[in-house]
């Protein structure tokens, strides 16, 4: 009986075959599939920009948690199996080069973990405490994701060179937008040196930061100072403008300007990132609600950030003289 329904069997998937069926056993497992993050030492993602649910239907994915090296491709991630697809959001995340912005050329890997399961401290890898769910390469700087509400850790670095890792917090909501999620990644920041990044969305076209201290009034006139040197200028808004400052000895403030005043710089999304070579985390500022023109973003003195955030007064040398002619 057993060689019958075997020869039968074998008959049955011969004819499936020919008619061009292809029958596959599925084998799933319990292991936890994709989630994602935010960035800063002690802030989470918050936007003024609202992103419609996902509704659609997406396929449910498994994963086996292995300890080998991520996969060469730019996957999709899913939420835990026990969350539904209509759960998800879906994103693509852009990796951009600090100073000049653009996607990085070469791999990194992401590795991403549910904040609550995460133990290690924020100055190291995520590791395998963390309950890592997701582990790939990001190639040509840009990867999708499908993730639910709520708080995540990441870890991002170039293939092969992961002591030069950033560590990122993401907070993933109904108001999430792919503007959010951008990562920007750094080489490694000289010994005393700091590294300032500003970016924003599409709308006003032109915004700018502005160092200045005692010796130093960096901007898109002033590129060069005793302490620091404008590196980036963006004119055509979802850019990024990079200042670096090459000596931390002194007082200075770091404002942003609304050149092109189009529209309220609050509702802008820019955001300040601060790397230096002693913190893997990013200090993040993030414009409040309300910044009309003038966001004065924070005081350096001696490398020691202090947080301003608040409306600024008239910086553009060109909008002062505008104002003062008769």
């Amino acid at each position: 009986m057993k060689k019958r329904n075997a020869a039968l069997a074998a008959a049955i998937t011969g004819a499936l075959a020919a008619g061009g069926i292809l029958v596959l056993t599925i084998i799933s497992d319990d292991s936890k599939p994709p989630a994602s993050s935010e960035a800063t030492p002690a802030a989470a993602v918050t936007t003024a920009a609202v992103t419609e649910p996902i509704t659609e239907s997406l396929p449910e994915v498994t994963t086996a948690k292995t300890t080998t090296a991520p996969l060469k491709t730019t996957p999709t991630t899913t939420a835990k199996t026990d969350e539904k697809p209509s759960d998800l959001r879906r994103f693509k995340v852009d990796v951009l080069l600090a100073p000049m912005g653009f996607r990085v050329e070469d791999d990194y890997v992401l590795e991403i973990a549910k904040a609550e399961d995460v133990h290690s401290k924020r100055d190291s890898h995520l590791d395998s405490t963390d309950n890592i769910f997701y582990s790939a390469s990001v190639i040509n700087g840009v990867t999708e994701l499908a993730l639910a509400d709520g708080k995540y850790e990441l870890c991002i670095y170039p293939e092969g060179r992961p002591d030069n890792f950033k560590r990122y917090t993401w907070t993933i909501s109904k108001d999430t937008t792919d503007r959010d999620l951008q990562l920007i990644v750094t080489e490694k920041v000289a010994e005393g040196q700091m590294m300032i990044v500003l970016h924003w969305g599409e709308e006003p076209r032109d915004i700018d930061g502005y160092l200045v201290g005692e010796d130093d009034f960096i901007y898109y006139w002033g590129r060069e100072g005793r302490h620091a040197r404008l590196d980036t200028d963006s004119k055509k808004g979802s850019g990024i403008e990079t200042i670096t400052v090459t000596d931390l000895n002194g007082s200075f403030r770091y404002t942003v300007d609304d050149y092109s005043n189009e529209s309220e710089l609050g509702k802008s999304g820019a955001v300040v990132e601060v790397f230096t070579s002693e913190d893997r985390n990013p200090t993040i500022f993030r414009v409040p609600e309300g910044i009309k023109e003038v966001w004065d973003v924070f005081a350096l003195k001696d490398g020691r950030l202090t947080a301003i955030n608040r409306e600024g007064e008239m910086i553009c040398p060109e909008k002062i003289a505008a104002a003062a002619a008769p």
